[in-house]
């Protein structure tokens, strides 16, 4: 984003290996959250259909990314050249991202210089990140080409100590009326340079504003155009192909281009959700255009989101109980996205961004607050910590019968851990949580969370309205940790606990 105003539309998470899992019993165990013994057979998987709704048996087991929590450079106007924010990467180096992205629109206006590529590849390697490199669209092949072997070429017969893996051309360029003849040829022509200047990059372009299906379908060929515009094949007379991976940004609050702050809480309760649905839909494409190319193994094309928020522009009362970036919605929002990431297998899941102005401002996005000098964490950031630290191994699907409560989870091991998420302002709930369930509970009955996590019990589990718990279970289903995070927490700048 960088400044730049992306449309959106509610999208969602991305490709996944799919078994076919029984749905098994799980023994309802009475009391409290350490109640109970193992109970019942244990069955695998099982889930919802995400693109129509449909329920099936159908779920995904995919491994989390070791770098799917990332976040975006940008720093706002003010501050990205100077050192005084070097004095945030402490804060953002415990927030548990794993990637962050140097692009966005104003990085695509006007390139960086190579000292600013090298200073901010050092800091974020400095962090233990991997940094992704946004190839500007306004560069030549040769500039684009030059860029990768500054970072990458060998020093003295050894690695670069810039070496950077990750990279993107151009940003948006569906909000920018660039045509899909023009992306093509500028995402062909630079990828060919910079992989004749290092093969073992990975590029994902074309980071699209939004989930955008005529550009989509275009550039990815599924047949539209008999592929003419088509980045995903192999490009000519090399044995690579042009692209790694697709991306996407997604501000969906904030799809209304004309009056961007007209949304509800509604609208921003649901749009986790709805990018589950759009990303779904995209896995569904790739998986079409491997096919189509001949891409298995290391080839399969990948996907990630280069930006995501929920809104680029803030109400007016942009406070934590309102329904705008600084809100404790924003980070369950935050989390849902996630956790969409985990279930459709994406390589990374970036936020924008770390620090704008802290102002609260019409288009302050980022996940802290507050001045350079004593920024605070916001939801945004606290989410994005809880999913970083605790969430890991291979994704759990979850679904509850509550429309306003979201649960998924992660078994690594024999630990298996749950989120839950209360978007609900007035109602708590006691759910009878199933730790080896399939599929949608039933719905008219008493509050139910079925999670594909391989644990054959049921406990139940108390959540407050507006509030997130993670859940930390042993291979017998015993809860060894819980941490809360709530509304008033999120009031009070307190971290969760």
């Amino acid at each position: 984003m960088n400044l730049h105003r992306t449309l959106s539309s509610l999208a969602g998470a991305s490709r996944a290996v799919l078994l076919l899992a029984a749905l098994a019993p799980a023994g309802c165990i009475a009391g409290g959250l350490e109640s109970g013994s193992p109970d019942g057979a244990g069955g695998g998987g099982g889930s919802t259909g995400i693109g129509d709704g449909t329920p099936s048996e159908v779920v995904s087991q995919n491994q989390v990314s070791s770098l799917l929590v990332g976040q975006n450079l940008w720093l706002g106007n003010k501050f990205w050249k100077t050192d005084a924010v070097d004095k945030l990467w402490p804060q953002v180096k415990a927030s548990g991202v794993n990637l962050i992205r140097i692009g966005g629109r104003t990085f695509n206006d006007t390139s960086p210089s190579n000292q600013d590529y090298l200073a901010w590849v050092t800091r974020i390697k400095n962090m233990g990140a991997q940094p992704l490199v946004q190839v500007s669209s306004n560069l030549t092949p040769k500039q684009a080409s030059d860029l990768v072997h500054l970072l990458n070429d060998k020093v003295n017969g050894h690695e670069n100590p810039h070496r950077v893996r990750f990279w993107g051309i151009g940003n948006e360029p569906s909000n920018h009326a660039i045509t899909v003849n023009e992306v093509s040829d500028y995402v062909r022509s630079r990828a060919t340079a910079m992989k004749l200047a290092d093969p073992n990059i990975k590029i994902f372009a074309p980071d699209l504003g939004w989930f955008d299906w005529g550009y989509i379908d275009a550039l990815i060929g599924n047949g539209v155009q008999n592929g003419k515009f088509d980045i995903t094949g192999k490009s000519p007379g090399h044995g690579f192909y042009y692209i790694d991976g697709v991306t996407i940004h997604t501000y969906p609050a904030s799809n209304d281009h004309d009056h961007p702050t007209n949304y509800t809480r509604a609208d921003v309760a649901s749009a986790g959700e709805g990018f589950g649905k759009n990303a779904h839909k995209l896995v569904g494409l790739l998986a079409k255009a491997d096919n189509d190319h001949n891409r298995d193994g290391g080839d399969k094309l990948e996907w990630g989101v280069g930006e995501f928020n929920i809104t680029t522009h803030n109400r007016a009362d942009n406070g934590v109980d309102d329904f705008s970036v600084t809100s404790f919605l924003n980070g369950q929002y935050f989390a849902e996205v996630y956790g969409a990431g985990m279930k459709e297998g994406a390589t990374f899941v970036a936020s924008w961004s770390i620090y704008e102005s802290g102002n609260r401002g019409d288009t302050d996005l980022g996940y802290l607050d507050g001045d350079v000098d004593h920024a605070k964490p916001r939801s945004s950031y606290w989410h994005t910590k809880l999913v970083a630290d605790h969430l890991h191994g291979n994704y759990a699907d979850g679904s509850t019968n509550r429309s306003n409560v979201t649960a998924f989870g992660a078994r690594d091991g024999n630990k298996l851990t749950v989120m839950i998420l209360n978007k609900d302002q007035s109602k708590d709930y006691t759910f009878d949580l199933h730790l080896d369930a399939a599929g949608e509970p039933k719905q008219d009955g008493p509050p139910i969370i079925h999670i594909n996590g391989n644990v054959s019990k049921t406990v139940t589990a108390h959540i407050n309205p507006e509030s997130t718990a993670v859940l930390v279970f042993d291979g017998q289903g015993k809860l060894t940790n819980r941490i809360n995070y709530t509304i008033a927490d999120a009031k009070a700048w307190k971290a969760p606990h």
